[in-house]
């Protein structure tokens, strides 16, 4: 994952986001290193995404 240096956000931007945003992780059972992160705004589904803890 790379950062944007193009993009700030203010503390209340942040607080939002933190907020609204909820995540739910889980690990493979199949690569324990591997974990699928859903992401919720609210109670509607936004997006997944898989991370490799290497």
């Amino acid at each position: 994952m790379e950062a944007n240096a193009n993009v700030i956000i203010s503390r209340e931007q942040l607080a939002q986001f933190l907020t609204i945003s909820e995540r739910a992780v889980y690990p493979l059972a199949f690569d324990r290193q591997t974990w699928l992160v859903v992401l919720y705004e609210g109670e509607e589904y936004a997006g997944y995404q898989f991370r490799v803890q290497r």
